[in-house]
């Protein structure tokens, strides 16, 4: 053989050598700190089969699953979803919290943040801390604006907005709230919370439209819940309108029979008929129109000016609640139903929407004066 043939025969033995140790760096690549090889999708495997545990609803062992792949694999591919999961599935409130931190921490840009966010949120407020709660739901809101968790996030933090006092950055949020999601039935959970905002703002009239307009929106209360109608109830009694504050009561336990509110509806109701009732026996009855209800003086006296220029005999009822003064225009007083709602017929055919109301002892005194 000559020398030319031996270099060329030992190149060709030396193959096998570099193929082998090539075949051994790809399979020291993939040894985990724990020793195991991830040969043949092994890790995969163990991460599905705890997948399907969960799934199934079995979640004991699916805790149990996940614990002991993370220990065996705590640097694979699935080591992301699969410290998600041991978060979802950690039965100590807690616990459960502390991993939900540290997962956001870790993963900040991970798929599964929003839902560890709105999760976290709804630990904080399990734990009575809406400041925290309000923070993380608010991330959510803010940083995952194509996430299905979007909505969901932004009312529950206007939620905590309120629970917390700030009640000028709950109306702003619900604002923007409302010009992102203006279809039921987001639209109109939207507008009970911001209802919500603006009873807590004393605003009342403009609280009590928005509860109306949610209960509009939502077919048999479906998405609407039993406090809207309590509380247009509750801001017709601040304004002594108890007929009214009936009224809505009487709807009240129509749309929620079941509800747990039920017995305090019906204790305000018996209340109500026997206020309405010693208001009959002690007043003579008359009836007076209400021509505009305002939450400022200024704009009361501008319209009765304007009734009173068109020769109606005008007065104005502040009704004092527990959050500000409410300014009823009115006129009357006027002796027959027929007599007023003539009176209520020339008022609408100039433009002018009225309410009829029974007047009350009160008033008639304040015009004797």
């Amino acid at each position: 053989m000559s020398f030319t043939d031996s270099s060329i025969m030992g190149k060709l033995l030396r193959i096998p050598v570099v193929a082998g140790s090539a075949v051994l760096v790809i399979l020291l690549s993939q040894y985990e700190s724990h020793g195991q090889l991830l040969l043949f999708g092994h890790a995969q495997r163990r991460f599905d089969r705890c997948t399907e545990l969960y799934e199934s609803g079995q979640h004991a062992g699916a805790q149990e699953c996940m614990r002991s792949f993370l220990a065996d694999y705590p640097h694979s591919r699935w080591t992301e979803p699969a410290l998600f999961l041991d978060a979802k599935l950690e039965t100590n409130a807690r616990h459960a919290a502390g991993k939900f931190r540290r997962f956001l921490y870790d993963y900040p840009e991970s798929s599964y943040a929003a839902e560890a966010g709105l999760l976290l949120g709804e630990l904080y407020e399990l734990f009575g801390d809406s400041l925290n709660a309000q923070q993380y739901y608010f991330r959510v809101y803010r940083d995952h604006k194509t996430s299905r968790f979007h909505a969901e996030a932004g009312l529950r933090a206007a939620k905590c907005m309120l629970l917390n006092g700030d009640v000028a950055t709950a109306k702003e949020h619900l604002e923007e709230f409302l010009g992102t999601y203006h279809e039921y039935p987001l639209s109109t959970r939207g507008k009970e919370r911001y209802a919500d905002a603006l009873y807590q703002a004393g605003e009342l009239l403009r609280a009590q439209a928005q509860y109306r307009e949610a209960i509009s929106e939502s077919p048999q209360g479906a998405f609407v819940s039993p406090h809207c109608y309590l509380r247009i109830a509750e801001i017709y009694e601040e304004m002594e309108e108890h007929e009214a504050a009936l009224e809505t009561y009487r709807q009240f336990l129509k749309v929620f029979p079941n509800s747990f509110f039920r017995e305090t509806a019906e204790q305000r109701m018996g209340q109500l008929g026997r206020s309405l009732r010693s208001e009959v026996q002690k007043e003579a009855r008359a009836y007076v129109l209400e021509a505009g209800r305002f939450n400022n003086e200024p704009d009361a006296v501008a319209r009765a000016a304007r009734l009173k220029t068109l020769g109606y005999q005008v007065y104005i009822v502040q009704k004092v609640s527990q959050r500000q003064g409410l300014f009823s225009v009115r006129l009357g007083p006027y002796s027959t139903k027929e007599l007023v709602l003539a009176v209520a017929d020339r008022l609408e055919a100039a433009g002018l929407e009225t309410t009829l109301l029974p007047m009350k002892g009160g008033e008639r005194d304040s015009l004797n004066e």
